[in-house]
């Protein structure tokens, strides 16, 4: 498990914010239409041979970019897509398989769960909202967890970097990758970063922290605040942090005077 200090995450800052590697392979696509596995994406190598499931399915353009479909569907939900160079695993929205659901991106809002209706118009009148998919997390047993609600991918190992500053938490999201923080999953440096607000609250049960069963491994202070990446607007100078561990409480922190901790997520549309 990988610690890093304030110190040495500082000396990082300068050298990620103008990143060396030549691409950044992302996907902005990824779900079931018309009974095939639809898949939308950028970043790739230039004319490089793009592989789903470990199959060729299409060249990106001379622009990275590529945009194809197959009737490969992952018994998991999670596939893997591949430029020659980086290596992603990917939650495909709508797909039902081997026990787990991912709801279709259209509508990713959880429903509270209350049934019971207090006044016409109220939540347990309309019961709106996404049924909490089962399991809600799933295990990737290479470092990550898919969050199966949301189709984000986030880093299993909570406690993976030590406290530090704003700008120290972007970086350290940053430059996350394979054979780091307990990650086996063929992610490179520039495949991560530090989730936004609403990603961090979306993690949430009831809005009072994490369900009782996820997967994730607490940190050594589970009472400690999240880095979110978003800046509170009336305060630049300040961020939105999350307590994901124990009560799911939001705070701002200063960004340059406030220690807190990190944690990584990619994917997302």
């Amino acid at each position: 498990m990988e610690k890093v200090s304030r110190v040495s995450i500082g000396v990082f800052v300068v050298i990620l914010v103008l990143p060396t590697w030549a691409h950044a392979l992302e996907v902005g696509l990824a779900r079931i239409q018309d009974g095939e596995v639809r898949v939308m994406g950028k970043g790739a190598a230039k004319d490089a041979s793009i592989s789903w499931q470990g199959a060729a399915v299409t060249t990106s353009t001379g622009g990275g970019s590529f945009n194809f479909s197959s009737s490969n569907i992952p018994a998991t939900c999670v596939g893997t897509l591949s430029d020659g160079v980086t290596t992603l695993f990917i939650a495909v929205s709508g797909c039902t398989a081997a026990g787990v659901t991912v709801p279709s991106t259209v509508a990713l809002v959880a429903a509270t769960g209350q049934t019971v209706s207090y006044a016409i118009g109220d939540d347990g009148f309309y019961r709106k909202g996404v049924p909490a998919p089962n399991p809600r997390f799933t295990d990737n047993l290479d470092g990550t967890v898919t969050d199966n609600l949301t189709g984000l991918i986030w880093l299993k190992e909570g406690g993976c970097f030590s406290p530090t500053l704003w700008l120290g938490a972007l970086a350290a999201a940053d430059r996350l990758r394979d054979g780091v923080c307990g990650l086996s999953d063929g992610s490179v440096a520039g495949s991560w970063r530090l989730p936004n607000r609403n990603e961090l609250l979306s993690l949430l049960h009831d809005g009072s922290g994490l369900p009782l069963d996820h997967p994730f491994i607490k940190p050594e202070e589970p009472e400690y605040f999240y880095w979110s990446s978003t800046t509170y607007p009336n305060g630049p100078t300040t961020a939105w942090t999350v307590r994901i561990f124990q009560d799911g409480y939001q705070d701002r922190a200063s960004k340059a005077q406030d220690a807190n901790l990190v944690i990584g997520v990619r994917g997302g549309f």
